[in-house]
Parts: C-alpha cells; structure tokens; sequence
C-alpha cells in the first residue's frame, strides 16, 4: 500500500499519532501571522491542543518554496499548503 491508497480518514489518523508520538511538532507554512495560512495554522493547533495531542509551533517563512524547504531539511514536521499550491506544483508528502 503507498501513500495514495489511503483514505482520508486513514491519513487523519496517520497525522494524529504522529502528532501524538512526537507530542512538540514543527509547522512550516506561509507567514507573516495574519495571512490565511497563519490562521490556518492557528486552527489546526488549536485543534491539537483541545484533543491534548500535543503541541505545535509554527515555522513561518515568507514563501511556501522556503516553508517546502524547511520540511525537506527536517527542520519541519509538516507543511500547511493550500489545496491549489499543492496542485499547481504537483508536491508529493513526504512518508
């Protein structure tokens, strides 16, 4: 089975033990605080800390190239992108 053949809820699921496991996570999307993809990013920590995952914190870059670099150097766990920059550019998440 590769990365493609799971469902959404699977992929969720997969996030979240992770996100579990690691309890601090590292997540590179676009800054400045205020854009869309801070508030994003926002939201979906605050998700992670009303379930008591964990923690998340943030790694704003001022492109999502420099935030894709980030998580390629593993300095980031995750990357929020949106769903049109992902298409666009064709990006395949990391396992």
């Amino acid at each position: 089975m590769n990365r493609f053949d799971y469902t959404i809820k699977e992929k969720q699921d997969r996030c979240y033990d992770y996100i579990i496991g690691k309890r601090l996570v590292r997540l590179a999307t676009m800054g400045p605080e205020g854009t869309t993809s801070s508030e994003a990013a926002k939201a979906f920590a605050q998700v992670i800390a009303e379930e008591n995952m964990g923690h998340i914190e943030f790694v704003f870059r001022d492109s999502f190239d420099l935030a894709l670099l980030e998580l390629k150097k593993n300095v980031a766990d995750f990357i929020l992108l949106p769903n049109a920059y992902c298409l666009s550019h064709c990006i395949m998440a990391r396992n």
